[in-house]
């Protein structure tokens, strides 16, 4: 299976068009927009991308374009296609990875002051406080 098939099933909005245009008619881009809540830009980009795919067709109706299951999908590529959004659509909340953000670099401390987790690691290192600082103060 052709890897731009695969990354272009692998967005929930992509598999969301996928699953509405799976049943056999056309939809217009503002159809698929506000049955999916997305803008008209990114429902065109991700549309474009089934597209690339070969996964959809579209047809302009005058200011209009209608997207719809491209009919020359060879017949296990049409089942896996309209078989992923019903799958996804399954899939639990609890099961999806949460998005955890980097924690934040720490940033210098102010002249002739130390953080407080810095002041505990001279107390284990049975170091001088004006040792540290010196040695900080080269560091930042």
């Amino acid at each position: 299976m052709p890897l731009a098939v695969l990354s272009a099933l692998a967005k929930p909005t992509r598999l969301g068009a996928m699953a509405i245009l799976a049943d056999g008619g056309e939809h217009c881009v503002c159809e698929l927009m506000a049955r999916l809540e997305a803008t008209q830009s990114r429902m065109s980009r991700h549309m474009k991308v089934l597209k690339l795919a070969g996964l959809v067709v579209d047809r302009r109706d005058a200011q209009w374009v209608r997207y719809r299951l491209n009919p020359d999908l060879a017949p296990g590529l049409g089942a896996i296609v309209t078989a992923a959004p019903a799958a996804a659509a399954q899939d639990s909340p609890e099961r999806k990875v949460a998005w955890v953000p980097k924690p934040k670099p720490p940033t210098a401390a102010p002249e002739g002051d130390l953080p407080q987790e810095r002041l505990g690691m001279v107390d284990r290192l049975k170091i001088g406080l004006d040792q540290v600082r010196e040695i900080v103060g080269r560091v930042w």
